[in-house]
């Protein structure tokens, strides 16, 4: 199964090796290869802070993407568009 997941804009990305998440991991059990949506955390925080208040959590969404070994954190203010089939184009 390939799973393509796109974003029209990106705020801020982030990638991560797992070995350096391993709160998430501990929290997300032994589910792997997941996309979660965050809407509250300290990346938002930091993030929305950051910005000196150009951006807003009320704007934004965080997504955490869990591939493999990578964790790929998206703040995004669009919902991203999720495909899933059985082969490479």
């Amino acid at each position: 199964v390939i799973l393509e997941i796109a974003f029209s804009s990106v705020d801020f990305i982030c990638v991560s090796d797992e070995g350096v998440r391993l709160r998430l991991f501990a929290d997300m059990g032994g589910k792997r290869g997941a996309l979660v949506r965050c809407n509250e955390g300290s990346l938002m925080s930091y993030y929305v802070d950051e910005s000196l208040g150009t951006r807003s959590s009320d704007q934004l969404s965080h997504f955490i993407l869990m591939i493999g070994e990578e964790v790929i954190d998206v703040i995004s203010g669009d919902e991203p568009e999720v495909l899933v089939s059985n082969s490479l184009r």
